[in-house]
């Protein structure tokens, strides 16, 4: 695929837990927050590789995940929402050899797509895939909450060059993740309550971006 480096950078997940509740089982919650963290680190790193995550330090912004939907880098793909277009994003992505190629979309636009007008028999075919079995040309379409499901026009209407959906093969996407999670508690005089931040060192960006193919809609 080619070679790439990445810097990771510190991630936190902070969970506040009133005091009477760690009064009343403090041993349990302490042994099930490793796998909570866990969990609340892996849905970060799966919105942040399609939208991106930034965080703060000191006085700059730092790009710690770069996301497929808004990589300035990645292959255009400009087209009206249609099955037919869809169809063709389908075709490219396996004409490049991608061992598992996959169009990641939020279910707000994969329902445009299967409510798709266009009266003929391409489109009746391209639909009755997606619905049965949520594939085009052998490609599966994948639904994911973390795809934008509105877009940047009044209302959340779809404008020009709003990106719909991704396509590529989600191993050219690189996440490294340097020693292990730790979880600490701090607590705040007077407060009510104490913090548990599960902190994680991590960053991701696709390996070579081209690889990757935004659907930019064409309205």
């Amino acid at each position: 695929l080619g070679v790439t480096s990445i810097d990771v950078q510190q991630i936190i997940s902070s969970l506040p837990v009133s005091n009477m509740t760690l009064e009343l089982g403090a041993a349990a919650l302490e042994a099930e927050l490793p796998e909570l963290f866990a969990e609340a680190i892996a849905d970060l790193l799966a919105d942040g590789m399609l939208n991106g995550k930034s965080i703060t330090v000191g006085s700059e912004t730092v790009v710690c995940m770069v996301g497929l939907f808004k990589a300035s880098n990645a292959t255009a793909f400009v087209a009206g929402a249609t099955c037919a277009k869809l169809g063709e994003l389908a075709r490219t992505v396996k004409s490049k050899k991608f061992k598992n190629p996959v169009i990641m979309m939020s279910n707000a636009v994969y329902t445009k797509f299967i409510t798709d007008a266009t009266d003929d028999e391409t489109t009746k075919i391209y639909k009755e895939g997606l619905i049965r079995d949520k594939m085009i040309e052998d490609v599966p379409v994948e639904l994911t909450d973390y795809a934008p499901s509105t877009g940047s026009g009044a209302s959340g209407a779809w404008a020009d060059n709003d990106v719909i959906a991704v396509a590529g093969d989600k191993r050219g996407y690189a996440i490294a993740m340097a020693g292990q999670l730790k979880v600490t508690q701090k607590e705040t005089a007077g407060a009510t309550y104490s913090t548990f931040d599960g902190t994680a060192y991590a960053a991701g960006k696709p390996v070579i971006p081209a690889n990757f193919y935004q659907y930019k809609i064409d309205v």
